[in-house]
């Protein structure tokens, strides 16, 4: 049975066909773009919490590298400040490099100079040397000769002496010990300013010496006594005291003006009496006589002049 259906309601048949299919892709659309919507929601949620923790991590890793800039600053600051100190120390380390150079120029200068002087030392050292051989060689020859001839003297000196003792005993046995006397008198005035004089007012000191010979009999030590007179025996000064002495003549009574110890062992020997004048002196001629307690030694005669204004 065909039943048939009118135009409007086939129409409105299909249009309400058509608007459940439109509701239904609606629907779908709409869960699609809902869908979509949440999947943009949850991306963008995701996106902001992703982005939040990257800012996040950012910051942290700015404010780490922030930190690892300001410690690596001050590492760098301190690096600079050890390459200044560096650079300062190396400076003056270069200074004392070259004052240790010139330092070691100057000594090595002064080595040099020194090795020279050195070897001219040497080289002077070694001249002398040879020079001193020579002169030793030639020093010994002439020890050798002095020896010789000193041995030649020992034994001329050996036989003087036994010549000299042999006079001796020959002059002892000739002439008697009394009649040998001392020789060589000299008598000397002098000034306050030891200049000689023979003027009598101008005399300050005498000066009186003479030679034991030995050929001369006396021995020991024996006190010799000083007599000065004029020529009557009247004495010259003010004597210290008197004595009685032996002479050829016998015992005289004599002025002693000075006395003196000598070793009459040691001959020949030369031997006097210095004697300051507290009195004074007047012009003449007189006699200085030489005397031991047991004989006379000798005499020597000697004068003054007087003063004149004009010399």
């Amino acid at each position: 049975m065909q039943i048939e259906v009118s135009t409007p309601i086939l129409l409105f048949t299909l249009n309400f066909t058509n608007m459940g299919q439109t509701t239904r892709n609606l629907k779908i659309m709409t869960g699609v773009v809902a869908g979509f919507l949440l999947l943009t929601l949850a991306g963008t949620f995701y996106y902001w919490d992703r982005s939040r923790d990257i800012a996040r991590e950012k910051v942290r890793v700015e404010q780490q590298a922030n930190a690892l800039l300001l410690g690596q600053s001050r590492d760098i600051d301190n690096l600079n400040k050890k390459i200044s100190a560096a650079g300062k120390e190396k400076t003056s380390l270069t200074t004392e490099v070259d004052q240790l150079n010139e330092s070691l120029d100057e000594r090595n200068s002064r080595l040099a100079a020194l090795n020279a002087n050195y070897r001219s030392a040497a080289s002077a050292l070694t001249r002398y040397k040879d020079s001193m051989q020579l002169e030793h060689s030639a020093w010994e020859d002439q020890t050798k000769k002095w020896t010789e001839e000193n041995l030649s003297f020992v034994n001329r000196n050996t036989a003087l002496d036994n010549e000299l003792t042999l006079l001796r005993d020959q002059i002892q046995k000739m002439v008697p010990a009394s009649v040998l006397t001392v020789d060589g008198f000299r008598v000397k005035a002098v000034k306050h300013n030891n200049k000689e004089t023979a003027k009598a007012k101008k005399v300050h000191t005498l000066m009186i010496s003479f030679q034991v010979p030995a050929y001369f009999t006396l021995s020991g030590s024996q006190e010799v006594y000083l007599s000065l007179t004029d020529l009557g025996g009247n004495s010259l000064l003010t004597p210290l005291r008197t004595v009685t002495v032996v002479t050829p003549d016998g015992e005289k009574l004599i002025p002693v003006h000075a006395v003196k110890t000598v070793d009459f062992n040691q001959k020949p020997q030369q031997t006097g009496f210095n004697l300051e004048t507290e009195d004074e002196i007047k012009p003449g001629l007189y006699r200085a006589s030489v005397y031991t307690q047991e004989g006379y030694l000798g005499a020597v005669e000697f004068g003054f002049r007087d003063s004149f204004w004009f010399f």
